[in-house]
């Protein structure tokens, strides 16, 4: 039976993917010159499970995806009491737990594993740049985005039915391209800066002493 109503928003029973009302209220904030596109059309996922019994220790494991600087760090010993979910090389490599913290990396290392909460997926290439993708999904402005959908005390993870939903700007390869080198760039020349200072500051000390 459709239902409409000037005033109540109804949700058929099988669509109830999440069972927050937030996430149903909510509407995307993001303005962009770009084109937005879902993630769904993006990425995919990628689903092969190594069940713990069957893990030689060959693979690398990850312990984190860093918030601060979205590096991959992996454990020191390679075991596992549970299933693991295993990662290609230029995949997009997903904290189901941290997702809204901008804990997503490309796999730049090859075949690597993380635990089950962890999520690999395939980039389409023929539309996103992998580098363009996770500059965009770690952007203060997308993540604060996630943040105004989220259920609030509620510890849910993100799989692939709600981050495909999220929308990102998608401008042309060239031009995603483009952005990428611009910020590469930027970063070069703030860590030349940030260390000018720290030589600055060591050579201050020096002359004191």
């Amino acid at each position: 039976m459709n239902m409409q109503s000037k005033y109540l928003h109804f949700v058929a029973y099988k669509g109830l993917g999440r069972w927050d009302v937030q996430n149903y209220l909510w509407t995307s904030s993001i303005n962009s010159a770009y084109r937005l596109v879902k993630l769904n059309q993006l990425i995919s996922p990628q689903k092969t499970i190594i069940k713990k019994n069957d893990y030689t220790g060959s693979y690398s494991i990850v312990e984190k995806i860093a918030f601060k600087t979205g590096q991959i760090v992996f454990r020191e010993e390679n075991k596992t009491g549970m299933d693991l979910c295993l990662s290609h090389f230029n995949e997009l490599l997903v904290s189901s737990i941290n997702f809204h913290q901008g804990a997503v990396a490309i796999n730049t290392f090859g075949d690597i594993v993380a635990s089950t909460h962890y999520k690999s997926y395939y980039i389409d290439a023929s539309k996103v740049l992998p580098s363009y993708l996770v500059l965009v999904l770690r952007s203060p402005y997308f993540l604060s985005n996630i943040s105004a959908s989220r259920a609030k005390g509620i510890k849910n993870e993100s799989g692939y039915n709600v981050i495909g939903e999220y929308q990102i700007p998608l401008p042309s390869l060239a031009e995603q391209q483009a952005l990428v080198d611009a910020y590469n760039h930027n970063l070069q020349q703030a860590t030349e800066l940030e260390q000018k200072v720290e030589n600055g500051e060591k050579e201050i000390d020096t002359r004191i002493r």
